[in-house]
């Protein structure tokens, strides 16, 4: 009886040991495996060890693989961008005014003949000093109406929230979106009409954000209009050097609707603001790359009956219609 005991506590001591022995093999193997797998594909990724033939088959096919699915999802958004007027990131237009949208410093330059120019004829609207209730989205149905984009040009102090439905408009409907500064405000921009380059930096930034408020922070304008014109005020090369460095550019206009100048030659009929901007444009220095300053600040009533006539004489003409960036 004693020895059989004995007999069977040494055979399942041995099976307990042999099972330790077994599983410590295993385990053993197994991270030696995995360890080595581990090893072999660092080495194949550093190039130390080549890959069989089939591995880079598969890690090519795995490449095209990704290579096309975010190629896919990157036509979707733009596709879904294009349809909706979603706004370009880090610029002041939608992607579908993308094909249409000139480079301001270049424009600035043909206008000012710094610049040769032999290309199409283009003209840019512009319209200074909004947005707001009343003219703005009643421009905006006409450019809607006559299918053709223009460049606003928006006082910050103006984007409030109630005007936030309009002004997406503006980015929505293809046009783009560009600073006047903060306030408008002659005597502070410009004390002794000398520019104020401090003053003058804190109004662009100022209008910069109260975009980004109502458009997102993917908003960027690069594009600045100093109030009353760069050519009104002097010594304004610290100023445009200052922009500059704040990846914003300044423009004026060669020619314009009057509907902003001196009661005594403003235009009082659309026939009149047709024949002002007539006269202007012989002026215009290069007739082919015309900038035409108009406003849509409250009471601009004549400049948004003539409006119409205004974009048929164009097209008339010949001219393909841009935006600034």
């Amino acid at each position: 009886m004693n020895k059989k005991t004995t007999f069977d506590w040494k055979f399942i001591l041995f099976l307990i040991t042999f099972l330790a022995l077994t599983i410590g093999i295993f385990i053993f193997v197994n991270r030696y495996n995995e360890e080595q797998a581990s090893f072999v594909k660092e080495a194949k990724e550093k190039g130390l060890i080549e890959k069989s033939e089939k591995e880079k088959r598969l890690e090519e096919e795995e490449k095209e693989r990704l290579e096309e699915e975010r190629k896919r999802l990157e036509k979707e958004r733009i596709q879904k961008e294009l349809e909706t007027g979603a706004l370009l990131p880090g610029y002041n237009f939608a992607r579908k005014a993308e094909s249409y949208a000139y480079d301001t410093k270049e424009i600035r330059m043909i206008t000012r003949g710094e610049k040769e120019y032999a290309g199409e004829k283009v003209v840019f609207l512009t319209f200074d000093d909004g947005v707001n209730t009343s003219i703005t989205p009643l421009v905006l149905d006409v450019l809607k109406e006559k299918n053709v984009p223009a460049t606003f040009f928006v006082v910050g102090g103006n984007l409030t929230e109630e005007i936030a439905p309009i002004f997406k408009r503006e980015i929505a409907e293809g046009h783009g979106v560009a600073l006047h500064s903060q306030t408008h405000d002659y005597t502070h921009l410009y004390p002794g009409r000398v520019a104020d380059v401090e003053a003058i930096r804190q109004e662009a930034l100022d209008t910069q954000q109260a975009c980004k408020n109502l458009l997102g922070d993917d908003f960027h304008s690069a594009v600045f209009r100093y109030p009353g014109g760069h050519m009104s005020w002097n010594e304004m090369e610290p100023a445009d050097l200052m922009l500059e460095q704040n990846n914003i550019q300044w423009i004026d206009w060669n020619c314009l609707v009057g509907d902003a100048e001196p009661e005594d030659i403003r235009p009082t009929t659309a026939e009149e603001m047709m024949d002002f901007l007539k006269m202007t444009i012989k002026n215009a220095g290069n007739p082919d790359v015309l900038v035409v300053l108009m406003h849509d600040a409250i009471g601009k009533n004549l400049t948004l009956e003539t409006l119409p006539q205004i974009i048929d004489y164009f097209k008339a003409e010949g001219f393909k219609f841009g935006i600034l960036k």
